[in-house]
């Protein structure tokens, strides 16, 4: 099995045990790149494209491509390039059910979904020298915050509600926390770590009053 998806995804496949090759490639921008791209399927001979995008370009680069068998969603007036066109239900299911439903065209076992992410031992090292030098001791507790979200605030949840959730955590449990995120969302990570530490600080020094 190869997965072709965009660079800033491919690492979160790269240790997954069910996917033979990981393929990157970046949005076409030109002709020549959509060209290359769809020659390169064609000489990969490729027996079935499962399409998760619904987009009638990626329908179109698999019927150019000659793979034989096609199944996606028919959507975007591309059933005809589609050897399995699925006509998608309620847009109300998680995006998981979504694809599964899909999934189930090719005679696929989806009764027991798993949503785990692998981590290669390469990238478990990393981390642990992460958290050594920032003082987390490698058999604690630790939480993960990523407060960050693509396009903008409307799919983010508000920045005092994870500092709430990292306090509450931190008091409660015990729990460390890491705050993650792109270089792009440094200000937002910078403030939620701020927040938390706030609040962390104005707990203990209430704390010690009593």
């Amino acid at each position: 099995m190869t997965l072709l998806v965009r660079p800033f995804v491919a690492g979160l496949y790269a240790a997954a045990p069910f996917i033979d090759k990981v393929w990157s490639e970046a949005k076409p921008s030109r002709l020549t790149d959509w060209i290359r791209i769809t020659r390169d399927i064609r000489n990969r001979r490729f027996d079935m494209a499962l399409l998760l995008p619904n987009s009638f370009e990626s329908a179109l680069m698999m019927l150019l491509a000659g793979v034989p068998q096609r199944v996606g969603y028919a959507t975007e007036g591309r059933q005809w390039m589609l050897t399995n066109g699925v006509t998608a239900g309620s847009k109300s299911v998680h995006q998981m059910q979504y694809y599964l439903d899909l999934v189930k065209v090719i005679s696929a076992t989806v009764e027991s979904p798993s949503i785990e992410i692998e981590a290669t031992a390469h990238e478990r090292n990393t981390a642990r020298r992460l958290l050594a030098r920032e003082g987390i001791p490698i058999e604690a507790p630790f939480l993960v915050l990523s407060p960050g979200a693509a396009y903008g605030t409307a799919k983010r949840w508000y920045e005092d509600r994870f500092a709430n959730v990292a306090e509450t955590l931190a008091r409660e449990l015990g729990f460390y926390v890491a705050v993650i995120g792109s270089e792009m969302e440094r200000p937002i990570l910078a403030f939620v770590s701020e927040l938390f530490a706030r609040r962390r600080f104005w707990r203990e020094k209430h704390r010690w009053k009593r």
